[in-house]
């Protein structure tokens, strides 16, 4: 036989205590006393809670530990059952348990809160073995472990785990809020851009834009001026989302306020420019191209504030790039002057205007489209209309990228002079 300190040699040592008197048969029940002494003697003296529980719940035998543990004697527990120490719900358990293991064998655990003698909560794992008494009877022996550290440890991650589910929940919330609120505010800035070209005899324009962002910094306009003359804008702002769509707000009110009030491209900008810079907290700036079409003589006055060069697609498939008329960006300084140029249209020409969301376009080899790719699908495309233009541009811009990332604002413009008044 095992010491008695060794559980498994206990266990075993238990069960191996052989009948020769049941509960039906004793005629001395003192003897049987004494079968129940022996065996609570090989568990008093064992460092852990261990108990003993006959067929029908009562407590027969226990260590010292388990008795400290019940925060009661031996003579106030032996021969008494759960119900007389826990909850109706608890005793209900533990003996639904006790009975499916005495019927089948099987070990099972049970597991419960409890307090020590100084009042403090314990959580305590109880493993089961089902034993043959001294009665001939089976009976229960179990080990109760006290796992509180562990359990605690478990409800702190489980509560850790809410309350992180529950700020999932709060940030998916202001997420859908702010993508609601964000796809609104795409759409008043879109709807800010002209969707048509101004019906004016002699030259049709389309236009078109792909922002990186929900919201972009590029705009491009379509301003009527008088005596028939059209005010041509592209620009693009500098940065993404957000701070870029509110400046670029700004910057498109101001173009189409002041156009009406200054003639000339040089005149306008230089006005633009002097209110952006007065209304800059964030010290952005926009590069932007502003030509003046004349629809009667095919005459195109024009600024360009740092942004792209446009190009011109001639009749006879030529391309002419739009030199001079350089300058700086929109609402770096005030005081600006800007250099005014102007080109002749001809029936059949086409007037390109983009941004750089275009040309530094990058494929997943971190390759720019570049100036060449464009010309060249200008080039090849420009017998088509306006808008067939602007779409075998994107189009092409688009499979070049292939599965890259939009890096920037897309913007594209194409003026067609179909004859002069």
């Amino acid at each position: 036989m095992k010491k008695p300190g060794d559980r498994l040699g206990l266990v075993k040592a238990s069960s191996e205590i052989k009948p020769s008197l049941s509960i039906d048969d004793a005629k001395d029940l003192t003897e049987l006393r004494l079968r129940c002494e022996i065996l609570e003697s090989l568990l008093v003296q064992f460092p852990m809670p261990l108990w003993v529980k006959d067929s029908i719940g009562r407590f027969v035998a226990g260590s010292d530990a388990h008795f400290e543990l019940m925060c009661h004697p031996r003579d106030k527990v032996i021969g008494k059952t759960v119900y007389d120490f826990f909850s109706e719900a608890d005793a209900k358990r533990f003996s639904e348990r006790d009975a499916e293991m005495l019927a089948d064998g099987i070990s099972r655990d049970n597991d419960h809160w409890t307090q020590d003698k100084e009042g403090r909560n314990r959580w305590i794992l109880t493993q089961r073995l089902r034993i043959l008494m001294p009665s001939g009877q089976y009976g229960i022996m179990s080990l109760g472990l006290d796992v509180t550290d562990r359990k605690l440890a478990e409800i702190a991650v489980l509560e850790s785990e809410e309350r992180l589910r529950l700020k999932n929940l709060e940030l998916e919330e202001a997420k859908a809020k702010i993508t609601l609120e964000l796809d609104i505010a795409k759409a008043l800035q879109i709807s800010i851009l002209p969707l048509i070209f101004p019906a004016l005899p002699g030259c049709f324009a389309y236009a078109r834009m792909l922002p990186a962002t929900t919201m972009g910094g590029d705009f491009y306009d379509f301003i009527e001026l008088q005596d028939g003359r059209i005010g041509l804008v592209m620009a693009d702002v500098s940065g993404k989302g957000v701070p870029a769509a509110f400046f670029m707000a700004v910057a498109l009110t101001n173009m189409r306020s002041l156009a009406l009030h200054y003639p000339s491209p040089d005149a306008c900008l230089t006005q633009v420019n002097n209110i952006l810079c007065g209304q800059n907290p964030m010290e952005m700036f926009v590069t932007l191209f502003y030509g003046i079409y004349d629809a009667a003589t095919g005459a195109l006055s024009y600024c360009n504030g740092g942004h792209n060069r446009p190009y011109i697609r001639r009749a006879d498939g030529s391309m002419v790039t739009l030199e001079g008329a350089g300058g700086m960006a929109l609402g770096f300084m005030p005081d600006i002057d800007f250099e005014e140029d102007s080109v002749q249209l001809h029936p059949g020409d086409r007037l390109v205007m983009f941004t750089d969301g275009v040309t530094e376009a990058f494929n997943t080899g971190d390759e720019a489209y570049g100036e060449e790719r464009l010309m060249a699908i200008i080039a090849k495309y420009g017998d088509a209309t306006p808008q067939a233009l602007v779409d075998a541009i994107f189009n092409n811009v688009i499979d070049f990228a292939g599965t890259a990332p939009q890096s920037d604002d897309i913007t594209i413009t194409v003026l067609e002079c179909n004859g002069h008044l």
